[in-house]
Parts: C-alpha cells; structure tokens; sequence
C-alpha cells in the first residue's frame, strides 16, 4: 500500500509538473501575441495625433486574425517554419503596422477640440506639430521655444531644466522602448522562475536590470518635470486663494452696506 501510494504520488507530481509547464508556455505565448497586438497602438495613441479609435481597433482585428496564420495554418501547409515566440513577434507587429497604419489614415482624425484639450493638458511628447499649432494658434499656450545646446550632448543627459525636459529627447525613445520590454521580461521571468527552471532567474535578473536601466534614463527628467508642474500648481493655488479672498472681501462690503 505504500509503494503504490508513493507510485501515484510520483505520477501525480509529474503530470502536474508536465501540466503546470503547458498551461505557463501558453500563458508566455498569449503575452507574446498580446503584445505584439497593443504595444505599439499604445505608444501611437501617445506620441502621434493622427492615430485615432479606427486603427487601434484595426490594431486587435489584424492581430487575432494574423496570429492564426502566422503561428497555425501557414507553418501547418508548409508556408515557412515555425517561428520562436520573439520571431512570432515581431512578424505578428510588422503584420499589423501593415494594417492599422492605412487604417488610421484612410479615416478621418479625432476631433481637434479634443485633440486640443488632450495636449493642452497633458503635454505629450512625439509628433503632435498640427495640435500644438492650433493650441498656440487659440491663445491656449505659449509658443515653444527650443533651448540652445551649449556644448557637446552626452549619449544619455542627466541634467535638464523644465523647459529643456518638456522637449521630445532620446531618452524618451529609450524609455518607450525599454518599458514594455521590462515588463514582458519580468512576466516570463516569474512563470519560468515558478516551475523551477535556471533560466528563469536569469531573465528575472535581465528584468530587474532593465528597470533599474530605465530609472536612471528618464528619472531626472520626470523630476525636472515635476518641478515645473508644482510650481505651475503653487502658482494656480495662490491665484485661487487670492481670487477666494477678493469674492469674500466683496461679499462682506455688499452685506455690510
């Protein structure tokens, strides 16, 4: 009785292990098709204007329908070999740039009063020349003033002041780029780390390093930032108290007389 509890016990843990292995290689390659769907329609709905609500649904639809070709039927009919996850990729991306691209532009752009109210507010960085024209054109900012480099750039700047950091820069593109590919590491890291697997840790570690890579990029332009949108909201509040004091101060007179 106990050799054949010990036999069912050792079964049981590989056809777990064997399971557990399955279900986590199909849970990387959903990440890998996910990605290759959403990672660059979210970097165009930031850094480009014209990228409107039609090609980012043409974005899903070219890459649930690619995906079946790309990954099942064309290597099932001898087409070309089957691809490793990061072949899948990129194929599967380009596959959908081809589509959602012509997409975006055969159709007509979101309406500029909101496209306007989105940049006014939030300032994003890429090809935004068209808003940003018109915003300027409305009275609603200040017409940009690119800052004169003085010197040789370095590969990756660490110093900004606020107006220079409000500029589109190198640093953005890397931090663009690094971000998803972070993130994907860590998820497979963490799965393959899970089942045991060496490489695991290794790509956690790749993750971790990445991350901390990506910190020391864009961190002291995110500050620089900070410090101009605090001192935009110090300056906002005191005109909102002093404005507060104005209304109170002719309420009192009105009630007085």
């Amino acid at each position: 009785m106990g050799r054949a509890a010990t036999l069912v016990l050792l079964l049981g843990s590989f056809f777990y292990g064997l399971m557990m292995e399955e279900i986590t290689a199909w849970l990387i390659f959903a990440l890998w098709l996910m990605m290759a769907g959403i990672w660059l329609p979210n970097i165009l709905q930031v850094v480009w204007w014209r990228f409107n609500a039609w090609g980012y649904l043409a974005s899903w639809m070219a890459n649930l329908g690619v995906s079946w070709l790309v990954v099942w039927i064309l290597p099932a009919f001898g087409a070309f070999p089957p691809l490793p996850d990061y072949g899948q990729f990129w194929l599967l991306m380009a596959l959908g740039a081809a589509v959602f691209v012509p997409a975006t532009l055969l159709t007509p752009p979101e309406k500029m009063d909101h496209l306007v109210h989105y940049y006014v507010q939030t300032r994003p960085l890429g090809w935004w020349g068209p808003v940003a024209r018109e915003a300027e054109r409305r009275g609603l900012i200040a017409p940009e003033r690119k800052p004169v480099q003085v010197g040789r750039r370095p590969l990756i700047r660490r110093s900004w002041t606020p107006e220079e950091a409000d500029g589109w820069s190198r640093e953005d593109w890397i931090a663009i780029v690094l971000s998803p590919v972070v993130y994907a590491l860590i998820i497979i890291g963490l799965a393959r780390l899970l089942l045991g697997l060496l490489d695991g840790a290794l790509i956690t570690l790749g993750a971790v390093a990445g991350a901390f890579l990506l910190y020391w990029v864009i961190d002291p332009k995110l500050r620089a930032v900070s410090v101009e949108y605090e001192a935009r909201q110090a300056r906002y509040l005191e005109e909102l108290e002093r404005s507060v004091r104005w209304g109170e101060g002719a309420l009192d007179a009105r009630t007085e007389g």
